[in-house]
């Protein structure tokens, strides 16, 4: 990747997790900073931050999937869209969330392999927030659509049927169970669920010091990701370091 690129990204970042992101708004933490929410909210900037995540100049694929992760990712988003009526960003977001905890929790290994950050209403997949967030969805746009309603909501709707191809039988039946058990909530209360005293997202950031800042608003997106070693015994942790191992190394042959 170009350089300048790689620079780009990283201004980008880093303007990013000094902005204060609720479900409703995008605002700044100071008045200092009021410039960030028109900048990043200008057309081409939002375009230009896209850019960042691809391979090549000419956006073909994103840079941190394959063309098998975005069939697996839009597809997981399909089969949530389909089965949920009015689901919201938000709460779509902690979906995947869980889904990626169930799996954890229950097979040692992860269902999608996202990063997961810690954030104010987190943990937030970066990626997703801002292909949900954007006007002009680029990553997942085959799959789904995003649509801004009022008081600023963004609210998620599939563009196509849920393919299975790109699912085991106990991947399609961890689907279903995070369906049943999780489905029925709202954005809230699956933010709740999240923080609750022993989620990974409390751990991880009481381990990285910054919980205090972010119950407090002082602090409403990091870059940190969270640890789902704390779901797991010795051997279930040494299994998941094991399988993100082979993950890393099949990636490397595509």
């Amino acid at each position: 990747m170009d350089a300048s690129i790689v620079i780009l990204r990283v201004i980008l970042h880093r303007l990013i997790c000094n902005l204060n992101f609720h479900e409703n708004e995008l605002t700044a933490p100071s008045t200092r900073r009021g410039f960030i929410p028109s900048l990043f909210y200008h057309k081409k900037l939002r375009i230009l931050y896209l850019q960042t995540l691809t391979h090549n100049s000419t956006m073909s694929q994103p840079h941190i999937y394959t063309k098998d992760d975005i069939a697996k990712i839009g597809n997981t988003l399909v089969f949530f869209a389909e089965r949920i009526n009015d689901l919201s960003k938000t709460k779509l977001l902690k979906l995947v969330y869980l889904l990626e905890e169930t799996t954890i929790r229950k097979c040692s290994r992860p269902f999608l392999n996202l990063d997961f950050e810690i954030w104010k209403l987190g943990p937030v997949v970066k990626d997703l927030f801002f292909d949900f967030s954007s006007t002009e969805q680029y990553i997942f746009k085959d799959y789904v659509s995003a649509h801004p309603e009022e008081e600023g909501r963004v609210y998620i709707s599939p563009v196509t049927h849920f393919d299975d191809d790109e699912f085991s039988d106990i991947e399609l039946s961890i689907l279903d169970d995070v369906v049943k058990q999780f489905g029925h909530l709202s954005a809230k209360e699956l933010v709740e669920l999240t923080h609750s005293a022993h989620s990974p997202w409390t751990i991880t950031a009481k381990q990285q010091g910054v919980l205090d800042d972010l119950l407090n608003n002082r602090v409403y997106t990091t870059d940190l990701k969270i640890d789902f070693n704390s779901l797991l015994d010795e051997d279930g942790r040494d299994a998941y370091a094991q399988h993100l191992e082979y993950l890393q190394a099949s990636r490397s042959l595509k």
